[in-house]
């Protein structure tokens, strides 16, 4: 078994297009998945070989590429010569292709505290056809409709589609989330969430304090939705899950992931954040973990959703380069 040493990670930012910014090309060693196991808690990372960091230009050329067994609980990890030692079997899924994709349409009317949630038109053998599915939330308190983008044209009563709500579905606990700004012409500042089930009653709070949704891209409705594991009785605390919210272009990054349990968010999941990372999400045990590279070697995180506990795990680069030989 390999034992860790520690050192300072700087991070490597290698140029490719990410979100709608420009970055350097990958060189050395890199991360590229992180692959949940049969054994909760155990990865299994491929890495991929680059050309050399001094190299002056790097390409990004796949020199190589490798699979390593890490347990960060453990502080440890199994290089591919160690595969004897191995104690689990890859998945095959970072637990991030594993979503719930967003299948509907918001209407506002003017002056009206509600969200008509429509479902959006599909095509079926070629034929284009709408979703007859149609759900009115009504009465939401302290909630204000965002402005029309063509005013005055359908008049008061009529339904719109404007920018201005964020919103998401949550197949385990069965209800649609809606963030919106608790004041609309200060857009970027505070934000309420009302967590609306399916029989139309919403519960309504603040998004608690340091969670940014100013860069979220509230004219998209792609947010992908990780709920977490079903709850094991009736008197089990509801299950903490992830939801990746879409990013507004060009900040080097395509979603901005957070936590929510219950009627709320419980805070940004900011190891999940940026570029270059290879990211993972274990519903089994409400775990996530990110792995980035850098020229002195691998840095691991993992979180445990409910409790925010987090470790680390650090390999150098003499470590890690013995996957490769």
């Amino acid at each position: 078994m390999t034992r860790i040493r520690f050192s300072a990670l700087p991070l490597l930012l290698g140029f490719a297009t990410v979100g709608g910014c420009r970055l350097r090309a990958p060189c050395g060693i890199m991360p590229e998945d992180a692959f949940l196991t049969t054994v909760p808690g155990v990865l299994h990372v491929r890495l991929v070989k680059y050309a050399p960091c001094s190299f002056p230009v790097p390409d990004g050329f796949v020199e190589e590429e490798a699979v390593i067994e890490v347990n960060i609980g453990t502080q440890s990890f199994f290089l591919p010569s160690e595969s004897d030692s191995w104690v689990a079997e890859s998945l095959g899924s970072t637990g991030l292709d594993e979503y719930n994709p967003p299948d509907y349409i918001l209407k506002f009317r003017q002056a009206k505290s509600r969200i008509v949630v429509r479902e959006k038109p599909t095509d079926i053998d070629g034929i284009g056809r709408t979703g007859s599915g149609r759900k009115v939330f009504s009465n939401i308190p302290e909630f204000l409709p965002p402005p029309e983008q063509n005013p005055g044209r359908a008049g008061p009563n009529v339904n719109y589609e404007a920018d201005g709500v964020i919103s998401f579905y949550s197949g385990a606990n069965d209800q649609v989330y809606f963030l919106y700004p608790a004041d609309p012409a200060e857009r970027d500042e505070n934000f309420k969430i009302a967590s609306c089930s399916l029989d139309g009653d919403c519960a309504v709070s603040d998004v608690p304090e340091g969670v940014d949704l100013s860069r979220i891209d509230t004219s998209r409705s792609d947010a992908r939705v990780y709920d977490g594991a079903p709850r094991t009785s009736i008197f089990a605390p509801a299950p903490v899950g992830v939801v990746a919210l879409p990013v507004q272009c060009c900040v080097c990054q395509e979603y901005a992931y957070y936590g929510f349990q219950g009627d709320t968010l419980t805070g940004s999941l900011e190891l999940l954040d940026g570029v270059r990372l290879a990211r993972a999400v274990d519903k089994r045990i409400g775990t996530v973990y990110a792995v980035t590279g850098s020229i002195t070697g691998l840095q691991l995180l993992e979180e445990v959703l409910e409790t925010e506990v987090q470790q680390e795990l650090l390999i150098d680069e003499q470590e890690i380069a013995g996957a490769f030989y």
